[in-house]
């Protein structure tokens, strides 16, 4: 019999369509005798319905927030059925949407678009050839709307920095602008103010400076600034009502500084070894003079000013300070200070190699530049008659040092250094304790042989000397340095960075 193709061919066609329509759960059964359109519709409701539905679960189960990104394509299991896998595949694709939907607020939004991209229209044998179009022209603008929603996180981070970038670069410019405008603010202030005949501070309020603005100090610094000089100002007032004056008080910091500067050069001995500067004026009293000592108990680094001790020459605290003096170093610096008026500090401390030369009957030889500069100054010797605390010892001590001489050798004890300043003091210390080192490691490098030692010849010995009395002098003729100056404001510099300025003038 013959086969009707026409018909067999619309029946394969129609088919075909059928089967190209995915299993979903979302697809519910088709109502019986509604029209293609119509059933269209409620097919699309019935799948908006099963993927919101989908979507709550989803929200609560804990386990979404694990899932990572790279899931986002639906996984495949092996041994279901088509229409269970389509179920794990929706309820996937779900996840993935809920992870990056960033920004997505309206949920019945999201849905729609899901159950847009899910629904596939229909090509039933009955349907014209400009229906399907739209259904086709519907079915992209779905997919253009996921796609649109689902932004991939690579994407979003890509985008991020930009705009990390450009806020910071705002930042940036915004805070030029205020630093620019506070210099102008300032610039007319301190133009108004030097027309007033008023000098006014260049630093802005700590109100408006920037923090990580140059040249501006920050609020806590200004804070800290001004609690320190309320702190000095107070100070001040506090030592004027305890009969300090201020010249007394200048004399306090630089001795207390003194002590820091001994203990960074290791010349201290535990609580042992002192330090004295006569109290300008205090000649005059009637108790007179007055001397600064170390308080009896307390280290090299801990001294301050505040804790030093004014004494008289019988060996009794002058003012409010109270404290223990050490017998011994009293004895030696008032003796010195009795004996000696033109000077007016005086240094005692036990170096180790300076001790140990003044053990030996060499003495201290001219072997150096160091060496050289004391005996400029004048080196004498004192024998040793114990531990100094005789009284009776005072006039000896003064003879052997002499009228002028700077340096005294006590044998068997340590180096004695009497100067008119405490600059030259130090000075004098630092290069007798130098030449001291070197004489001994030079000695230790020969085993005591002199005649190995490059000694100088007495007529060198006079241009040494001759030399070193214009130690000062620079290059260009007529001018001169303050070495002795310059080398202990170097010296107080390291002891206040050490220390802290704060920590030793209180």
């Amino acid at each position: 019999p013959r086969v009707n193709l026409k018909e067999k061919t619309v029946i394969v066609k129609k088919y075909d369509a059928i089967s190209t329509v995915p299993s979903s759960p979302a697809t519910l059964k088709t109502e019986i005798g509604l029209p293609p359109e119509e059933q269209q519709k409620v097919d699309v409701k019935q799948k908006t319905q099963s993927v919101k539905k989908q979507t709550v679960n989803v929200e609560k189960d804990d386990i979404i927030s694990k899932v990572p990104s790279s899931q986002a394509t639906p996984k495949t299991e092996i041994g279901i059925s088509s229409k269970e896998q389509q179920m794990t595949d929706d309820k996937q694709k779900v996840q993935s949407v809920k992870k990056v939907a960033v920004g997505v607020e309206n949920d019945e939004k999201l849905s729609t678009v899901l159950s847009s991209e899910a629904t596939i229209p229909k090509t039933d044998a009955g349907i014209s050839s400009k229906e399907p179009q739209k259904a086709s022209v519907k079915q992209k603008g779905a997919k253009d709307k996921l796609s649109d929603v689902t932004t991939s996180p690579v994407d979003s981070l890509e985008t991020q920095p930009k705009n990390a970038k450009e806020q910071q670069k705002a930042n940036v410019k915004k805070t030029k602008a205020n630093a620019k405008k506070q210099k102008t603010d300032v610039k007319k202030k301190k133009t108004t103010a030097e027309k007033e005949g008023v000098t006014i501070s260049t630093v802005p309020s700590s109100q408006t400076a920037p923090k990580a603005t140059a040249g501006f100090s920050s609020k806590e610094n200004q804070k800290t600034n001004t609690k320190k000089r309320k702190k000095n100002v107070k100070k001040k007032k506090a030592n004027v009502k305890n009969g300090i004056s201020e010249k007394e008080w200048e004399q306090r910091c630089t001795l207390a500084v003194s002590y820091r500067i001994a203990h960074l050069h290791d010349w201290g001995e535990n609580i042992f070894n002192h330090i004295t500067l006569k109290v300008d004026g205090s000649e005059h009293e009637p108790d007179g003079p007055h001397f600064l000592l170390n308080d009896f108990g307390m280290g090299f680094d801990e001294v301050t000013a505040s804790s030093l001790l004014k004494v008289n020459l019988d060996g009794e605290v002058v003012g409010g300070n109270k404290g223990k003096i050490f017998k011994p170093g009293f004895v030696i610096h008032s003796a010195v200070h009795e004996g000696r008026p033109d000077v007016r500090a005086v240094w005692h401390c036990h170096a180790l190699d300076t001790t140990a030369v003044c053990q030996t009957k060499l003495g201290l030889l001219p072997l150096s530049t160091e060496a050289t500069y004391a005996l400029k100054k004048g080196v004498s010797y004192h024998p040793y008659e114990g531990t100094s605390n005789d009284t009776s010892e005072k006039p000896r001590l003064v003879k052997n040092l002499g009228p002028v001489n700077s340096v005294l050798m006590l044998e068997d004890h340590g180096p004695l250094v009497a100067s008119p300043t405490i600059q030259e003091a130090f000075a004098c210390t630092f290069f007798v304790t130098k030449a001291c080192q070197f004489q001994v490691r030079a000695l230790s490098s020969v085993g005591g042989d002199l005649d190995k030692i490059h000694m100088p010849a007495p007529e060198i010995l006079d241009e040494m000397i001759n030399r070193m009395g214009k130690f000062d002098e620079a290059p260009k003729d007529g001018v001169e340095h303050d070495t002795e100056s310059l080398m202990f404001e170097c010296a107080k510099r390291a002891a206040e960075r050490e220390f802290g300025a704060e920590n030793i003038y209180v």
